[in-house]
């Protein structure tokens, strides 16, 4: 039994989340046949923490050497928070709408002289005081026209109204403006009562089964199955004309199935497998109603949406074996292909939209424009979603109905081992990883706040899928020639091939390296160093542009992110750790590197990187349940790069006049944010930023 006395941070996951008493609740049964007898049979089930809402069980039963049965389920809570509050009904579901009685934050206070003809027309929409659209003057609280900016001007309260009449019974509740007109503060204001708490959080529970069955003395077939669920909701932020905090639903489904069939002798093993997990989210998309607009023309409840995380699959199957030539030489290989797909169906632009093609007329009118309505205002358009559209404004709707993603994996990796003489060690070792992404690339429009953005020129965004293969070498020999004293020797190699890369990217490169490392270790002193030092040179296919650009954010031709570009790096490291021979328990250790980045073959970017870190620590074991381990690290880097921005000619501070390259210069240390002290100076055709160590960083 236990007692939490307060909500805290340290109660997530653990179920120990909510103040009150608790029960733990640890079983651990256990039975089977006599060790003395014939029998093989054995079970188990244990629990933990059944009495909360992490709580986890597992049972077993199986015969040893003919096969064993097993089944779990574990419950993991992630609580966030207690105090969320909201106005908006349906929390939990895809679905959020406001209360039966919301008042909208209208703008505009009602004109007597307004008559029911002036509302009838597209352009303005009246609400009564319990935020219910209405033609009628007599009953219109205030109205909003949304060709106009909204102002904060007190509404008109009609006549038709008195204090037995409004909401609550009180008049100085009607039509009560918000402090901006489309701040989350003022509608609440301007609904009391509308809020209620919501409790923020995930509950993961997971179930899960499987099998081994022992074929043959050699042969083993295994299968299993978990099914995860996870429910709750989370805070995001959503827009429609204002931004509003909503709870987002939480209803995932995640299912996972792996089966192997194993077959092991004393000189081979051999394994062929398949793994597969299928994600399913229950709530495929959300729809909130706006609390900032009480109709789209069409006179129906303004919604936002937006598309949630979206179903999807992986398929691998895999083959692992191993192969003991003699007791020194051992080949390991492992293959595996995989297939990732995401077929899930769009969420339209936004509901009420045209069709997909779908053009304003040249000349809009009531007639050219139906179904949809036609306004008057500015030079006349089309009523689409609440929104005036212009002429000629193209909807190009999306262009299929699915991503239709999908992403093929190759694995290989094989390793040599071998041990020729009792002083040396050999390995050899070469990995292929093929990444194939064979999602089409389409055009979208891009999405404005909850619509389709549109123009005339029908402008579109892309989807860019990439692909890469990378394989790696490794050539590495470990030679003991003193007691205990060992050199180790390293080749490394590496060669990308990237496809479908931009212009600021290289399509393919490789990479050399070659490593040295001095160990010891002295048992007399309780010391172990080790001190090294590794060179590597990696080399890219050449962009082809080498011309300079006017581009504050450094990204254009001639620029080469440092990811991709020529680089030589050098590093040296050294380790020492100490074991008082006299207080076993106690170990402290110190490592330190440094690390130097050579990019001079970059014209722009980042040319050079300097920099050491290191690292002291402490240990002490006070027994085999507790130890407590200290430690510092502290590292500085020095960077170069340079850039290409436009600078005055007289004053030499950039503006949008002439283009020139200058360099500037960064120093971190302690997480200082890098940047560069006042105006660049001007000398020549260069124009040279100066870093000034010690003083604060100004823009």
């Amino acid at each position: 039994m236990g007692n939490v006395s307060s909500r805290t941070i340290a109660g997530d996951y653990t179920g120990l989340g909510e103040k009150g008493a608790y029960a733990i609740g640890n079983i651990d049964l256990r039975g089977g046949d006599a060790y003395d007898s014939d029998g093989t049979q054995r079970w188990r089930v244990k629990g933990t923490n059944l009495g909360l809402d992490s709580r986890r069980i597992d049972a077993e039963y199986g015969e040893q050497g003919k096969y064993k049965v097993k089944a779990s389920f574990d419950d993991i809570p992630k609580e966030r928070s207690d105090t969320f509050t909201t106005f908006y009904n349906g929390v939990g579901s895809g679905n959020l709408t406001l209360p039966g009685n919301w008042r909208y934050p209208a703008a505009y206070p009602f004109s007597t002289t307004t008559t029911a003809a002036t509302l009838s027309g597209a352009s303005v929409q009246a609400v009564d005081i319990n935020g219910v659209a209405t033609t009628d003057p007599s009953k219109v609280a205030y109205y909003n026209t949304p060709t106009v900016a909204n102002t904060v001007n007190p509404p008109y309260i009609p006549a038709a109204y008195t204090a037995a009449t409004a909401p609550g019974g009180n008049l100085a509740l009607v039509g009560k403006i918000p402090v901006t007109a489309t701040g989350v503060p003022g509608i609440v204001n301007d609904n009391p009562g509308s809020m209620h708490q919501v409790d923020i959080g995930t509950e993961r529970k997971r179930s899960a089964g499987g099998i081994s069955v022992n074929v043959t003395p050699d042969f083993i077939f295994a299968a299993g199955y978990t099914e995860e669920h996870k429910t709750g909701n989370k805070i995001v932020s959503a827009y429609t004309t204002g931004q509003v905090f909503v709870p987002e639903p939480v209803d995932y489904t995640t299912r996972q199935f792996d089966t192997s069939l194993s077959y092991t002798t004393k000189k081979a093993q051999f394994q062929l497998s398949y793994y597969g997990s299928l994600f399913e989210n229950n709530i495929s998309m959300m729809d909130v109603q706006n609390p900032f607009s009480v109709t789209t023309a069409a006179g129906t409840p303004a919604f936002g949406q937006w598309g949630l995380p979206p179903d999807n699959q992986f398929h691998q199957f895999n083959a692992t074996g191993g192969y003991n030539f003699d007791k020194t030489t051992r080949l390991t290989v492992n293959a595996s292909w995989g297939v990732g797909t995401q077929d899930q169906a769009f969420t339209p632009y936004a509901a009420g939209l045209p069709v997909a093609g779908y053009t304003v007329p040249a000349v809009p009118s009531a007639a050219s424009c139906a179904p949809y309505a036609y306004s008057s205002a500015g030079a006349g358009g089309c009523v689409i979603n609440g929104v005036v559209k212009a002429a000629n404004t193209k909807y190009l709707g999306l262009p299929i109905t699915s991503l239709g993603g999908e992403v093929d994996t190759t694995n290989l990796y094989a390793q040599l081992t071998a041990r020729p003489i009792d002083n040396l060690r050999l390995l050899a070792s070469y990995k292929y990883d093929d990444r194939d992404d064979q999602t089409p690339s389409n055009g979208y429009r891009y999405v404005a706040r909850d619509g389709e953005g549109t123009n005339a020129a029908g402008t579109l965004v892309s989807n860019h899928p990439r692909s890469a293969t990378t394989q790696t070498g490794v050539l590495e020999a470990d030679y003991t020639f003193l007691p205990r004293t060992s050199l180790k020797l390293g080749y490394d190699w590496q060669e990308v091939d990237r496809t479908n890369v931009d212009q600021f990217e290289q399509s393919d490169s490789t990479e050399n390296a070659f490593r040295i490392e001095l160990r010891n270790t002295s048992t007399e002193f309780g010391t172990t160093e080790r001190i090294g030092y590794a060179h590597s040179v990696r080399k890219v296919s050449d962009t082809g542009s080498s011309q300079y650009f006017v581009s504050e954010d450094a990204s254009g031709p001639g620029y080469i992110k440092f990811m991709y570009a020529d680089r030589d790096r050098d590093r040296v490291h050294g380790f020492v750790s100490y074991r008082p021979p006299t207080l076993p328990k106690l170990n402290l250790s110190a490592d330190v590197g440094v690390n130097h980045d050579d990019y001079s073959n970059s014209p722009l970017g980042l040319t050079d990187s300097k920099g050491w870190d290191s690292t002291l620590s402490a240990t002490y074991t006070f027994s085999k349940s507790l130890v407590v381990n200290a430690f510092y690290t502290h590292a500085d880097a020095r960077s170069t790069e340079n850039d290409c921005l436009a600078v005055n000619a007289t004053s030499g501070y950039v503006t949008a006049t002439t283009t020139i390259r200058w360099r500037k210069c960064f120093h971190c240390s302690c997480g200082q944010r890098p940047s560069c002290i006042g105006p660049p100076k001007r000398l020549g055709q260069r124009c040279i930023e100066v870093f000034n160590e010690g003083q604060d960083f100004l823009p």
